[in-house]
């Protein structure tokens, strides 16, 4: 898993990371940062988040994909802010690996 930290720029270098063709995709789009927590039990904060603003299309072949990767539920209801501050973030492109 890739290392999200911002330069003074809010600029997050992704590296090498599985699935990067797809992801060189979504960092068309607009992308924000946060700093928030775990979705599962302890629910530990200090979680670097980006979120892609734009909703992606998936076959049900992907989606079966995806649970498959994570298995354990890790859906939490939605938080309030709590002062955290939701930030625009500029993603640079991602190497997948093996490339």
């Amino acid at each position: 898993m890739a290392t999200l930290q911002p330069d003074k720029h809010d600029h997050v270098a992704l590296g090498k990371i599985a699935g990067g063709e797809e992801l060189n995709a979504l960092l068309e789009g607009k992308i924000f940062r946060y700093t928030g927590s775990l979705t599962t039990p302890p629910y530990s904060e200090g979680v670097q988040w980006v979120v892609v603003s734009d909703m992606l299309e998936a076959s049900p072949e992907q989606l079966e994909l995806f649970r498959n990767f994570l298995p354990t539920p890790n859906a939490r209801d939605t938080q309030k802010l709590n002062g955290r501050k939701v930030l625009p973030c500029q993603c640079s492109s991602v190497t997948p690996i093996g490339a």
